[in-house]
């Protein structure tokens, strides 16, 4: 093997007891695609495009309250897990349909089965002449066709030139294309407990599954519908739970959520998501402070890959001083109800977030 390398390759070993070898270099600079709510949307792969890198986070488990008269905050809500592949795209622009008149029909045809074609953006596809003019001026000019190979690549309008030996100028020009199509779900974070009382509004909800689908059985006009046809799921990442109620007086901290995990995932990689918080001192701090001010807090949402919850970060005074939530997928803090410096109503968790890379 030799030391020198290409510009733009990586030298890999290929495994163990594998022949080591140099592959090019595949790099996701950009997201060219990002999500930005919650539901369902299409994202339509440039045609041309064979392989694209999808990431994903689910949504985050909202945080949960407390009972008004225990000594420990709510619990933080799990935030969503993280799933990343690298998808194979097959036909991205592959002729769908040529029109059904000749272009232009040329000369000097004659009828042949898979012709090669050139021109246009893409590669690959062929054409069978199925009857030429035979007297006159029409003679050896394309009269009758058929698409046989449908390429990739191409747009619609492409003009394509069928190259046979001793023929010229005959061309034929792209109707429609074959795209490549995903159904992307988004799920949305899910809601706090609103809670008080000795019991609560229970269990704060948990985030919402995050999905990819490929291929599918829309048709290529989906993206512009509202058709919900799925396909097979290539990525998913699991919502974070929403952290549970912790009622009737407990003297027992409320736990937090847990994280959406990779084993539940669908992805080359998966992560599982932070867990909620059990918020297990009943004051900022490690003791009761000895100044007799209490500020009661919850417990602090998961961590996901691509965002941390909000969290009380320091106090003046009689006030309480918190960071704004962050990111896609975090969970929801939670909140003390009898304190006088909390929200009423805990934190809901961030919503899931897809984006896509071209790697090609």
């Amino acid at each position: 093997l030799k030391k020198e390398g290409t510009a733009g390759y990586i030298l890999t070993s290929n495994g163990s007891s594998k022949n080591p070898e140099y592959k090019q270099l595949e790099i996701a600079e950009s997201p060219v695609f990002e999500t930005t709510g919650t539901g369902i949307t299409y994202y339509q792969v440039p045609s041309g495009t064979s392989r694209i890198r999808v990431q994903a986070v689910g949504g985050g488990g909202g945080g949960s309250g407390d009972s008004d008269g225990t000594d420990y905050g709510g619990g933080g809500g799990g935030a969503g897990a993280y799933a990343e592949s690298d998808i194979t795209v097959s036909g991205n622009g592959g002729v769908k349909s040529l029109n059904t008149s000749i272009t232009s029909a040329g000369s000097g045809y004659s009828a042949a089965v898979a012709l090669a074609t050139t021109g246009g953006t893409g590669t690959g596809a062929t054409v069978t002449i199925n009857e030429v003019g035979t007297t006159g001026e029409t003679s050896g000019q394309i009269t009758d066709f058929d698409l046989v190979a449908n390429g990739s690549g191409y747009s619609a309008g492409d003009v394509l030139t069928i190259v046979q030996d001793g023929a010229s100028g005959g061309t034929v020009t792209v109707a429609d294309v074959n795209l490549a199509v995903l159904r992307i779900t988004v799920g949305a974070g899910g809601s706090g407990v609103a809670a008080g009382g000795d019991s609560g509004d229970g269990l704060a909800q948990s985030g919402g599954n995050t999905t990819v689908e490929y291929p599918l059985t829309a048709p290529s006009e989906a993206p512009n519908t509202r058709m919900a046809q799925g396909g097979t799921v290539v990525v998913k990442a699991v919502g974070g739970g929403g952290a549970p109620f912790e009622g009737s007086n407990t003297a027992s901290p409320s736990a937090g959520g847990t994280g959406g995990a990779a084993s539940a995932s669908i992805g080359e990689i998966t992560i599982s998501g932070g867990n909620g918080g059990t918020q297990g001192t009943p004051y900022l701090g490690a003791v009761s402070p000895t100044n007799g001010l209490q500020i009661k807090v919850g417990g602090h949402g998961g961590h996901s890959r691509w965002g941390a919850a909000g969290y009380t970060v320091t106090e003046s005074g009689n006030n309480t001083v918190y960071s704004s939530k962050m990111g896609y997928g975090q969970g929801g803090k939670g909140v003390h109800v009898t304190s006088e410096n909390q929200p009423v109503a805990a934190e809901s968790g961030g919503r899931g977030h897809v984006k896509i890379f071209l790697l090609n």
